[in-house]
């Protein structure tokens, strides 16, 4: 009811499969022609036909889809786009540039990459159990062994194998801890004797509450779903200036769109602010790249190149 419309909304396969309301959602409803060859199923296909709103079936420009499948190369979501994606995105940017006209659009992928790693992390163990790890200081606090008579191993099996508790601390010991739980919960129980049936079923059930009342803390249910939308910062709803958007579930598609500058909305027409993308990143010499066709580490050129998540805000920025 109190949702804002868009005028013009380009849809994408997954907005017509998921089953959403986009004659709520949008003014002017927009598809290319590769979207509706892929919708086969009979009850995706009806809800089409009875759709409560004209779509129109466009096709792109063919320079806008050249510029946007090398826009999609920079950003390594190429792989994983389709030809009806690709279609998808270059009408989303034909209707965003005759309206705000075509300087209102990114054709780089903006160098703002935050990504909080570190050469080593802060966790990691300095000496591991069965590798010699070399260090030129000795740690705080030990100093020189003297053996004494009849002192167990030697020193260099000593210095090697304890190196394990170093880094991994003994578990501590519960016993007592236990044994102070046991004393708690048996101390206050009063005899069974002077206990009335009466009083036994009124705690019984108050105990039966507090169990329910604990378990609905903390659900997502239906009454709290918008707010817990809201909180999480990823989605709103849709403001008044956005002009044009484009309804997917695709997470390449939504990542190539936020960094071209062009506005994202999901399946119940609220906006989205940030998208789940992928870099390689190498554990041998800690250096991301975005292609995703990399087998080797371009920098130092290891076979040690694995997939990480990253986040994609509003302004094309990582984290």
């Amino acid at each position: 009811a109190g949702m804002a419309r868009v005028p013009h909304v380009v849809a994408d396969t997954g907005a017509f499969l998921s089953a959403a309301p986009l004659q709520d959602i949008a003014d002017a409803l927009y598809t290319v022609p590769e979207v509706l060859a892929e919708i086969r199923d009979r009850p995706a296909r009806r809800r089409l036909a009875a759709l409560p709103c004209e779509l129109r079936v466009r096709r792109p420009r063919p320079e806008l889809l050249r510029l946007v499948t090398e826009f999609s190369k920079k950003t390594g979501d190429y792989p994983s786009l389709s030809a009806a994606d690709l279609q998808v995105l270059a009408l989303t940017c034909q209707l965003q540039a005759d309206i705000d006209g075509p300087g209102c659009l990114r054709w780089e992928p903006p160098d703002k990459v935050r990504l909080s790693s570190t050469p080593r992390h802060p966790e990691a163990p300095l000496h591991l159990a069965g590798f010699h790890l070399p260090t030129k200081h000795k740690p705080a606090g030990k100093g020189p062994r003297q053996p004494g008579p009849g002192s167990g191993p030697a020193p260099a099996d000593s210095d090697e194998f304890g190196s394990f508790l170093y880094w991994r601390p003994p578990l501590p010991s519960i016993e007592e801890e236990l044994r102070e739980l046991l004393a708690i919960s048996g101390s206050p129980e009063p005899p069974e004797e002077h206990r009335s049936s009466a009083g036994g079923a009124s705690a019984g059930e108050e105990e039966e509450e507090e169990d329910e009342e604990s378990d609905d803390e903390g659900w997502i249910t239906p009454s709290n779903l918008k707010q817990a939308q809201q909180d999480t910062g990823h989605c709103d709803t849709a403001p008044v200036g956005v002009q044009v958007g484009c309804v997917t579930t695709d997470f390449a598609m939504q990542n190539v769109l936020l960094q071209m500058g062009l506005h994202v909305l999901a399946v119940n027409g609220m906006l989205i602010r940030r998208a789940r993308s992928y870099i390689l990143r190498c554990h041998g010499c800690f250096r991301t790249t975005s292609d995703m066709t990399k087998v080797f580490c371009p920098h130092c050129g290891n076979k040690t190149l694995k997939k990480v998540a990253v986040s994609v805000s509003d302004d094309g920025s990582l984290h």
